[in-house]
């Protein structure tokens, strides 16, 4: 074989991997594709969904939970979500006894379901791994769909376990042992989806509302300050303080877990520019409680576009009972039994979601009119960079007491590709230097 033939031979071999290479990504991305493994999924699905209601032996969904995050999971840009299609379809309805919880779309993916009159509970985890071979299996041809269904329940479930759930029980054994019960927890379910499970079941087993379980599907669990922003909502309804005409705006210092209940309630997303996030000092929430009296919880701004006109709510939680109460358990939400207080302080505030009262009330309320583009003024002022909502609204003056602090740390940025790119790359350098060579030894043979 000359020269002339070897670097023939190599443009070919190039033409075939980089065809290859590109008619295989084209295939796993085809709708053609994307159907095969829906088919599969939920082919999958009501295989799970036999065999957990045999499991636990579920004779009325309307007394079962289903919790599960496979509707953020995906795995080779796929989403998981046809694999609960058989439960939404057949009983578990969401928000009312079916949860999706929010999770990374790279999380390990896993379903979980509660039996509310047996006190037990199934909980499947799946391996992402298997789960990407089977996919790469359909998209290939090298499978079909109902033999995918198959190998999914058969090969993929890298966890079950089935375990007795008794709330009570687990406050019980979790005031006692706090750090031993929440290992057999974690153990049982996973690290990651544990803190979710346990206080979902908590919440909806004392007949949570599904507003609330709408709420937690986006903060992914039940905490005391889910709740607190979920008994602000109702302060806010019942009141009559929100006309269905108007927007609700918010500033949400200080920040915590109260502030999802208002973007998945109240459509106040930070992408619609209808939430903005301060964090304040816990120096200045003392001295703004003391000056209105009242634990600070934001601020609610509710405008008209209409009469270009809206007022603003300073609203204030009563955080004192919910601790007082917890000292009757002689816990508190530090420590070891971090997880049980919020189970029990989950429970107490439950039987105030119709009297909101008992914890909320407004501390100051300020009417204002105007717009600045397309913001409330109010807002707007409120709102902007380098501005304190309380100082700008006269509450509090400038707290020389408090201080920032700038940390400076070196990071390192890196980008995510994965490994299956690295190595076509790989491949594709190493035929470009192979056909350089090639063609430098070429002409040089022929000068």
């Amino acid at each position: 074989m000359n020269m002339r033939q070897a670097l023939k031979y190599c443009l070919i071999i190039t033409m075939i991997v980089l065809t290859t290479l590109i008619l295989n990504s084209a295939l796993c991305f085809s709708p053609q594709c994307k159907w095969k493994i829906v088919n599969a999924l939920e082919e999958a699905s009501k295989y799970l969904y036999t065999t957990i209601m045999s499991k636990l032996k579920i004779k009325d969904t309307y007394h079962a939970l289903l919790l599960t995050n496979l509707k953020y999971s995906e795995v080779e840009g796929y989403d998981l979500y046809p694999l609960a299609y058989y439960f939404t379809s057949h009983g578990f309805v969401i928000p009312y006894n079916a949860v999706p919880v929010h999770a990374p779309v790279y999380s390990i993916p896993w379903i979980f379901i509660y039996d509310n009159d047996t006190k037990m509970s199934i909980f499947i985890e799946f391996s992402r791994e298997c789960l990407k071979n089977i996919i790469d299996s359909l998209c290939s041809g090298s499978i079909e769909p109902s033999e995918a269904s198959h190998m999914i329940v058969s090969k993929c479930i890298s966890k079950m376990s089935i375990l007795k759930f008794d709330i009570n029980y687990i406050i019980e054994r979790g005031l006692k042992e706090p750090s031993k019960m929440w290992n057999y927890l974690t153990r049982n379910l996973n690290e990651y989806a544990a803190f979710s499970i346990v206080t979902l079941v908590t919440v909806w087993s004392h007949n949570a509302p599904p507003l609330l379980l709408l709420a937690a599907e986006l903060h992914n669990h039940v905490c005391p300050g889910l709740l607190s922003g979920y008994l602000m909502y109702k302060y806010l309804m019942e009141h009559n303080l929100i006309p269905p005409k108007d927007k609700v705006y918010i500033i949400a210092s200080p920040v915590y877990c109260k502030d999802d209940v208002y973007v998945q309630l109240f459509d106040a997303s930070p992408g619609k520019r209808r939430i903005i996030v301060k964090l304040l000092p816990w120096s200045e929430q003392d001295e703004i409680s003391k000056i209105l009296g009242g634990n600070v919880a934001g601020i609610v701004i509710v405008y008209d576009p209409s009469t270009d006109s809206g007022t603003a709510y300073v609203l204030a939680f009563n955080w004192t009972k919910v601790h007082i109460y917890l000292k009757k358990y002689h816990t508190s939400f530090h420590g070891p039994s971090w997880w049980v207080s919020r189970m029990i302080a989950d429970i107490y505030m439950l039987k105030y979601v119709n009297d909101p009262d008992y914890f909320v009330k407004i501390l100051k309320v300020i009417d204002f009119r105007g717009h600045v583009w397309r913001y409330p003024s109010l807002f707007y002022k409120l709102g902007r960079a380098g501005v304190d909502p309380y100082v700008a609204l006269g509450i509090i003056h400038v707290n020389k007491t408090s201080t920032i602090t700038s940390v400076s740390k070196s990071v390192r940025l890196s980008s995510y590709l994965p490994y299956l790119v690295y190595i076509e790359l790989g491949i594709i350098i190493i035929l470009i230097i192979i056909i350089i060579v090639m063609a430098v030894m070429y002409r040089k043979r022929r000068s």
